[in-house]
């Protein structure tokens, strides 16, 4: 009778090994208080929901996940992957960018190498309007870039908020200087820092700038224009 059991046991168990989601699904249901389990089935139920083209079986999929993903970090609040899916399901499915971001930085506090975190950061970040949260992006951006101050795409969104819609044009410098010297190859940033050695009236530094833009992209009708446009402000200065 015994081995009977144990036949069973061991029959419904294999079943459950046809595939990850199955095996995750059936294993959190007989381990409720394990984080790797249901941590594994917050993040299976959000593959799944990735791939679901029935809109109410998406939100039902993402609605299972987040459970999940809550039950876990309810266990252990330092479950790096946890919080990492759970920051994913908050974005995709219910658009809290702010409360993802809030995610994604509780994983930088205890594990600041953390890359999907930081990258992660940067993606959700960029789905917030910049003309309606100016401040709050650069409070994030502070905080990252405290993290890792030599990250090029940090320092280029720090330059590009104060100069665009904080109005400081010495801030941006900075910023954008750094992140060239970071990254030299980024033509944007090239663009954004001649505009704002422009509305400074550094006309040779603007120019510099955008030199050295149209060297990485001869193609550029924009560069060329700008290279036009500094070149008769410097001339109306001389007059």
């Amino acid at each position: 009778m015994v081995l009977l059991i144990f036949t069973i046991r061991t029959f419904v168990r294999n079943s459950a090994w046809k595939d990850n989601f199955t095996l995750f699904t059936t294993d959190v249901k007989v381990s409720a208080n394990s984080v790797k389990c249901n941590v594994s089935a917050g993040g299976d139920y959000q593959k799944k929901a990735a791939l679901e083209t029935d809109t109410a079986k998406k939100a039902e999929y993402y609605r299972l996940s987040l459970n999940y993903l809550e039950r876990a970090i309810s266990i252990y609040p330092n479950a790096g992957n946890g919080l990492l899916l759970y920051g994913n399901g908050l974005s995709l499915y219910k658009k809290e960018h702010k409360l993802a971001i809030v995610q994604y930085l509780k994983i930088l506090d205890f594990d600041p190498y953390n890359q999907n975190a930081f990258s992660n950061t940067l993606q959700v970040l960029n789905s917030i309007d910049s003309k309606l949260e100016p401040d709050y992006k650069i409070s994030v951006l502070k905080q990252l870039f405290a993290k890792n101050p030599e990250n090029a795409d940090v320092n280029y969104n720090l330059g590009k908020l104060y100069g665009q819609f904080k109005g400081n044009p010495d801030s941006a410098c900075y910023f954008l200087e750094r992140s060239i010297n970071l990254n030299p190859t980024n033509i944007s940033v090239h663009k954004d820092l001649g505009i704002v050695y422009s509305m400074k009236g550094e006309y040779t530094k603007a120019l510099d700038i955008f030199s050295r833009a149209g060297k990485l992209d001869p193609s550029d009708n924009q560069i060329r224009q700008n290279i036009q446009i500094t070149l008769h402000l410097m001339d109306q200065k001389r007059k």
